[in-house]
């Protein structure tokens, strides 16, 4: 289930007995950014729009990868430094299929979530777009 945070995400591993193997990005705001040393991240969004697409990435996960379990998490707010701004935990039979769905969950949240995401440094606050040379799905 897609879930939104406006404090520090806090997420639970279920039990599922066909899952072999436990996948789970932590995506955590770093120091170096686009314009200099970062302090922070902040994120908006459109939140019912951002729930619906997260859900409908969830749902093609499991079908493309058929894999069992899919949950993503993102903060929503400001994020220091070091803290969580985004959790995807996929359960699968087997660590390949697992794998795989994580990374191009990862990849379909940061291209088409209406999820907006602002630099806070020391010279001041940057909008940063998808696409842009820090924010090209290589984090």
């Amino acid at each position: 289930m897609a879930k939104l945070h406006k404090e520090q995400i806090v997420y639970e591993i279920p039990t599922i007995p066909e899952v072999g193997a436990w996948v789970i990005f932590r995506g955590v705001t770093r120091a170096d950014g686009r314009y200099g040393k970062t302090l922070a991240l902040e994120y908006d969004a459109y939140e019912p729009m951002a729930i619906k697409e997260m859900q409908r990435i969830e749902e093609e996960a499991q079908k493309r990868f058929k894999v069992l379990f899919v949950e993503i998490h993102h903060r929503l707010g400001r994020v220091e430094v070091g803290n969580e701004s985004m959790i995807v935990i996929v359960g699968a039979a087997h660590r390949r299929e697992a794998f795989k769905a994580v990374e191009w969950v990862v990849d379909e949240v940061k291209h088409s979530v209406p999820i907006f995401k602002k630099e806070i440094n020391e010279e001041g606050e940057f909008w940063i777009e998808e696409g842009t040379p820090d924010n090209r799905g290589e984090d």
